[in-house]
């Protein structure tokens, strides 16, 4: 079996109705039936298998026409962003919530490149899904955005104007800090460990009742309470 070509979904009419069954009879049309293997969705890409050089060649240079739109195919994964020298740069989605919708995505932009981060697309509204799970008209106030994968953690913390927005992607959650042992990959409601003092970094006690932190006049000692 040849490599395969790729379709983004969101390029296709009807987007996600589009079955695979759709796709291969779109695709046999280019080819002829016994040039297409398959053709298999993965989260926003299709992959169209082909049988042979021959046949990918051919459908790379003449596409697909799915319900009277002609579609072109790629040979390279489009999700998959490249160098200068042609490397893979590591991406991942960013999810922006928490900030108002009626604020403009370019001030938003303007906040997360200030943060540090590289955008490889603009910002689009998350749309509300109906009991049935087909989108609606209506935004729900999250945005999305490819970005580089961050090489260092990134505060979840965004100011935009006079809001505090929170951000997320998925390889956060090996970045999760735990307050208890000031350890990376767990939080502190599944932390066994000894406690580490935030302020000095210390084991065996709390900030509250850091020495340092009281002697530099950040705190009072805690008042502990005595029995009758």
């Amino acid at each position: 079996m040849s490599q395969p070509v790729f379709v983004l979904t969101r390029n296709l009419p009807g987007g996600d109705a589009i079955t695979n069954y759709d796709i291969c009879v779109a695709a046999s049309k280019s080819v002829g039936r016994n040039g297409i293997s398959g053709a298999q969705k993965i989260g926003a890409l299709w992959r169209i298998y082909v049988s042979g050089p021959e046949a990918r060649i051919d459908l790379l240079s003449k596409g697909l026409t799915i319900r009277n739109v002609h579609v072109e195919v790629s040979s390279q994964n489009p999700l998959i962003i490249r160098g200068g020298d042609g490397k893979e740069i590591q991406t991942t989605n960013l999810v922006i919530s928490d900030i108002p919708i009626s604020i403009a995505n370019e001030a938003i932009e303007a906040a997360l490149i200030k943060k540090g981060i590289t955008l490889r697309s603009q910002l689009k509204m998350e749309g509300i899904r109906d009991p049935q799970g087909k989108l609606t008209e209506w935004l729900s106030g999250r945005r999305f955005a490819l970005i580089d994968l961050p090489k260092t953690t990134i505060d979840s913390g965004i100011n935009v104007g006079l809001f505090k927005g929170r951000l997320f992607y998925k390889e956060m959650i090996t970045e999760i800090i735990c307050r208890r042992c000031l350890e990376k990959g767990h939080s502190a409601r599944f932390c066994t460990k000894e406690e580490v003092c935030l302020h000095c970094k210390k084991p065996g006690y709390r900030a509250a009742d850091c020495s340092d932190k009281i002697k530099a006049g950040q705190d009072e000692p805690r008042k502990t309470r005595t029995g009758r």
